[in-house]
């Protein structure tokens, strides 16, 4: 996480749930430099520009950093489906939080870079929600 503020209170809940896991601050995958993993959990800033405009003023007190994914709110995804293979071992789970109606162009994203097709879930809505991959 860029934040971190959002990285002290994710270490206060990890910690409460008794949930061994390693923190680290930077820009997306940068803090991942000469390392691997085995599962990436991501929720990345996913809004539109233009989703920015029409949200409601209590959401719009979040930190726009965590939130405003560019134009397109594909900002990160794209980072990610260009630059994440490297930081992965052979069998890795990468999941991914998303925005409703993002699920198929997240999807074309990963498939141009050569990752596979993906698995899009939904909310209890019906609404794209989660994308799921798995590096073979």
């Amino acid at each position: 996480d860029l934040s971190e503020k959002a990285v002290e209170m994710a270490k206060k809940n990890a910690k409460r749930n008794q949930v061994d896991v390693e923190f680290l601050v930077g820009d997306l995958l940068n803090p991942f430099l000469h390392r691997k993993c085995d599962i990436l959990v991501s929720n990345p800033p996913y809004v539109s520009q233009k989703e920015w405009e029409t949200l409601d003023p209590e959401v719009k007190k979040e930190p726009t950093m965590a939130l405003l994914g560019g134009e397109s709110g594909l900002e990160y995804y794209k980072r990610f489906a260009i630059d994440a293979k490297k930081f992965f071992y052979p069998s890795a789970f990468l999941f991914f939080e998303m925005g409703r109606g993002q699920g198929k162009a997240i999807q074309s994203l990963f498939i141009e870079e050569g990752w596979g097709k993906g698995k899009i879930f939904m909310d209890l809505e019906g609404k794209d929600r989660f994308f799921f991959l798995e590096i073979e």
